[in-house]
């Protein structure tokens, strides 16, 4: 049977046929909660792609991914060559064809398996990368006239680009999850220094505030408009971080964070030591965590 690559245009019917693809599969197997992902090219809106819907099945063991298969075959599908069978130990390969042609390829994986990870991640770059899968799209457009007969020796030529590209992706994930956890940081350190803005500014003279700083009524009136003016020093660094937080520049974050770091390290050694810990500390760790999301940007 004829099984040459074929790469053809982008079809928008494709996210359609997943879709029927996938109940198709559910009714079969009696799952209606199925857990079933659209993978590879077909799921890449404009990518142009070989017109077979790749799809990721979620099993919790290889032995009910092989009660599947059996049930599967039985509606019409067939397995892959016992070669793939070697190479991906983690799954299970199906292809359902018409008339001869391949529909689909159902990948029946251990959930929670790193190659699942891996396979999506791919995906999800390719798509918010227009740039790299049309470079993807070359690439295969380039393999399939060159070694398009032979399906494994296509697949095997594409995987240094897959595996670099993921690699990337992978990457960049990492970068997001740790530029994340630095904006909390930093958002936490801006209103950390609202609620010194307002303790200083409104309730420094007030029992409130007498409790927190621990104060005897004459002091906290003593000294209401220095503190008041301490405040308002504080709005204007919580003002600068929010306003790092709200533009997305780096440089904005480093500097209104040494700024806090050194306020708080000055008023630790001249005023009181619990202020080394929060203010300056609170900085420290935000702005370590603003460089290391730096320094993954360009890893």
């Amino acid at each position: 049977m004829a099984d040459e690559v074929e790469i053809v245009e982008y079809d928008p019917r494709w996210p359609e046929r997943f879709a029927l693809e996938s109940a198709r599969i559910r009714r079969v197997l009696a799952e209606p909660a199925l857990e079933i992902e659209h993978h590879g090219s077909t799921a890449v809106p404009g990518l142009a792609a070989k017109p077979v819907i790749d799809m990721l099945v979620a099993v919790e063991s290889i032995e009910i991914a092989e009660r599947y298969v059996a049930a599967l075959i039985q509606d019409g599908y067939e397995p892959v060559e016992a070669r793939y069978r070697e190479l991906w130990p983690e799954r299970i390969v199906l292809i359902r064809r018409e008339y001869g042609a391949r529909m689909c390829h159902v990948h029946l994986m251990l959930r929670g398996h790193p190659t699942w990870k891996r396979l999506l991640v791919f995906r999800d770059y390719l798509r918010a990368h227009p740039e790299v899968a049309a470079e993807y799209a070359g690439l295969k457009r380039s393999l399939a006239g060159a070694i398009g007969s032979d399906r494994h020796a296509y697949m095997t030529a594409k995987g240094d680009f897959i595996t670099r590209t993921t690699a990337t992706a992978m990457r960049a994930q990492g970068f997001d999850t740790m530029k994340a956890v630095a904006n909390v940081l930093v958002g936490f350190v801006a209103l950390s220094h609202i609620g010194f803005l307002i303790l200083e500014m409104f309730f420094w003279d007030h029992p409130v505030g007498r409790r927190i700083f621990g104060m005897t009524p004459e002091v906290s009136a003593s000294s209401a408009t220095l503190a008041a003016n301490q405040g308002l020093y504080n709005g204007f660094l919580a003002a600068g971080l929010l306003w790092a937080l709200w533009a997305d520049r780096r440089e904005l974050k480093v500097f209104f964070l040494g700024c806090v770091i050194v306020a708080g390290i000055f008023g630790g050694l001249t005023a009181k030591t619990s202020i080394l810990l929060t203010q300056a500390l609170p900085a420290a760790i935000a702005l370590a965590m603003v460089r290391l999301a730096a320094g993954r940007s360009h890893s």
